[in-house]
């Protein structure tokens, strides 16, 4: 369910950007927005498959801070890449400006909802 409503604040965010700034992102209808988020979804699913092997290593070294700092930066660069990807790939999709890209990226970390587990 978490992810499901993770997918529709990302399209709801690309939608409004859209919306708001055509100069800086152009999405053109509603079947390229269903095929950006596609697009995403791939890029997630290999980025799952890089956190399930480096996330342990890393958890087992000990180092907390190194573990939270890379946790964060690997967030934020997979979803600049989803975003980049998604612009080259997707016809009709496009995004003007690296700051366009790094507010978008933000946008996403920030806006995604996480697990929240009650201990005890």
């Amino acid at each position: 369910m978490r992810n499901i409503l993770n997918l529709f604040f990302r399209a709801g965010i690309i939608a409004l950007a859209s919306y708001w700034f055509p100069n800086q992102v152009e999405c053109t209808d509603l079947k390229t927005l269903a095929m950006v988020i596609v697009c995403m979804i791939i890029v997630g699913i290999v980025y799952e498959i890089i956190s399930i092997v480096l996330f342990p290593l890393l958890a087992a070294s000990g180092h907390l801070f190194t573990y939270f700092s890379i946790i964060i930066i690997t967030m934020l660069s997979f979803t600049f890449i989803q975003l980049i990807v998604a612009d080259h790939f997707v016809h009709g999709f496009a995004i003007h400006g690296a700051l366009t890209y790094i507010i978008l990226a933000v946008l996403f970390s920030v806006f995604s909802l996480s697990d929240s587990k009650k201990v005890g």
